[in-house]
């Protein structure tokens, strides 16, 4: 069982600050047919491209997975967002940089059997320890974590909460035909489909769906 980036932070980032991490571990996972505290999405993206120059505020966001599978080989091993409340300005320039403003109160579980955690000779308290020292390396400033594991019966289960702001956070973005490639500060990127009708712009990253309202029109060349 290979230990991912914190799994944690794509189901808190769902709009495009979650495009870095989506790729960079087997976190999307397999759907399950059990109902889920959080509903799934119901609209889809049709990608269409267009010019994402602007501001842009969130007014929507779904998770097509509330329920995640984080490791491959260990599939009773599983992530449920229980709560989430988020919303994310982004302003994206002419020159291909941009910044983004999060706000957001995130609550998830973690239910990991404690065999698969013993054959790579680890215990519920080493997975704590994980999720806290992963999250202080990687979580936004300005976005507190709180991590909490015990064990119960045959799992190590963990209570995941982040809440907070980050303002100003940086990235590069380009257009790849329908698709928008977001590259972070850690030098990570990835690509999603996306759609720019008017002022309404809407992306997918397999994650989720996240819809934005233009707040100001692109630059006019002179």
């Amino acid at each position: 069982m290979k230990q991912p980036a914190l799994v944690v932070l794509p189901l808190l980032l769902t709009g495009l600050t979650a495009c870095g991490s989506a790729e960079s571990s087997d976190s999307r996972g397999q759907r399950i047919d059990a109902p889920a505290p959080v509903a799934a999405c119901e609209q889809t993206v049709t990608p269409c491209g267009g010019d994402p120059v602007g501001v842009w505020n969130q007014t929507s966001d779904c998770l097509s997975e509330p329920v995640i599978h984080p490791y491959s080989d260990c599939p009773e091993a599983a992530i449920t967002t229980t709560h989430r409340e988020y919303q994310e300005t982004v302003d994206l320039h002419n020159d291909g940089s941009g910044s983004l403003d999060v706000v957001l109160a995130v609550e998830s579980t973690w239910q990991v059997p404690t065999l698969c955690l013993a054959e790579e000779d680890a215990t519920c308290a080493d997975l704590e320890s994980h999720l806290r020292d992963t999250a202080e390396h990687d979580v936004p400033r300005g976005i507190a974590v709180d991590v909490a594991c015990d064990v119960r019966g045959p799992d190590c289960d963990c209570e995941v909460q982040a809440v907070g702001a980050a303002d100003g956070l940086t990235l590069d973005w380009a257009v790849v035909g329908n698709q928008l490639v977001i590259t972070t500060d850690d030098g990570s990127s990835a690509a999603s489909d996306f759609c720019v009708d008017g002022d309404t712009f809407s992306i997918s990253n397999g994650l989720g769906v996240a819809t934005y309202v233009r707040m100001t029109p692109p630059p006019t060349e002179s």
